[in-house]
């Protein structure tokens, strides 16, 4: 419980002391500890120089800093990072759906796979996280739907499942959906459920983000009987 107080309290301090704290201690919370150093372009360099790996979406976050020595770091260690193009996302689609549609799949190891990677945010028949949207009463039946959304959640974010980027005065960026404000405050909420609240005095920059807080890629770590398995939960009445 005191790590977990600890995590972001230390995340509003610019000092190498501190990065290097929260590096020792990565392989206990690696999500929350990789959200915090990404959010200063000097901490950023710290963890891209000392781990092995990065999801994409944290890559991205990375690139958002517009920073040379940053993106020349990233292009050595792992190659250049892109949003693939329209194109590509379709032939993604396409290529998920063909495989989905191959063979039926077992709704109980579906109803598995739908907590393991996404039932942490949403919720469905009653169960389930709240951080984006109910899927109970989306268009579930309709396939191609639903893969668009998952493979480019991008393309379309509801307002209230829009993400803000703030930027404070001492080069600190911080993102995620808005859990509370007031005139003196602004609270976001990370993917992990972590809220951060920001002063309003300290806020150089707040943008709503083109970018969604869901990540891509979820479907491409599922082999196509797990896809199948897994639409067969999500489509089930």
């Amino acid at each position: 419980p005191v790590r977990d107080a600890a995590i972001p309290a230390l995340g509003r301090f610019n000092e190498p002391r501190v990065a290097e704290a929260l590096l020792r201690h990565h392989a206990a919370a690696p999500g929350r500890i990789e959200d915090i150093l990404l959010s200063r372009p000097e901490s950023a360099a710290l963890l891209i120089a000392r781990v092995d790996s990065l999801a994409p979406e944290k890559l991205k976050r990375v690139a958002a800093f517009k920073n040379a020595n940053l993106d020349a770091m990233v292009r050595k260690k792992w190659g250049a990072i892109s949003q693939g193009t329209p194109e590509e996302k379709l032939a993604t689609v396409r290529r998920l759906n063909n495989d989905v549609r191959a063979a039926s799949g077992d709704i109980a190891s579906g109803r598995k796979l739908y907590f393991a990677h996404c039932g942490s945010c949403h919720k469905l028949n009653g169960t389930g996280g709240t951080l984006g949207m109910d899927l109970t009463g989306a268009n579930r039946g309709d396939r191609y739907y639903l893969l668009t959304h998952i493979v480019d959640p991008s393309a379309f974010i509801r307002k209230e499942y829009m993400t803000i980027e703030i930027r404070t005065r001492d080069g600190r960026s911080v993102s995620g959906l808005v859990a509370g404000e007031d005139a003196a405050s602004v609270t976001l909420i990370g993917a992990n459920y972590q809220q951060t609240r920001i002063v309003r005095a300290d806020i150089a920059k707040m943008d709503e983000s083109p970018v969604s807080v869901m990540p891509e890629g979820i479907l491409e770590k599922l082999s196509p009987a797990q896809l199948r398995d897994l639409f067969a939960f999500l489509q089930a009445k």
